[in-house]
């Protein structure tokens, strides 16, 4: 039996997020990309071009 997929949830989606963090998880088998808490309106869009299957959030508690 597979091991269970781990379920992130990363707030703010900026820089760091959307050349680090992000690419990593969305490629590692391991990891469901979850949820994402960013209010930026460019950001928004951006994360929605790249990663349309992901929930997006305005505020990080959101993500709890």
């Amino acid at each position: 039996m597979a091991p269970a997929r781990i379920r992130i949830g990363v707030i703010g989606g900026g820089m760091m997020s959307q050349i680090g963090y992000l690419p990593f998880f969305a490629r590692d088998a391991r990891c469901e990309l979850a949820v994402v808490a960013e209010s930026r309106p460019s950001l928004v869009s951006a994360l929605r071009e790249q990663y349309g299957t992901v929930r997006i959030v305005k505020h990080h508690r959101d993500v709890f």
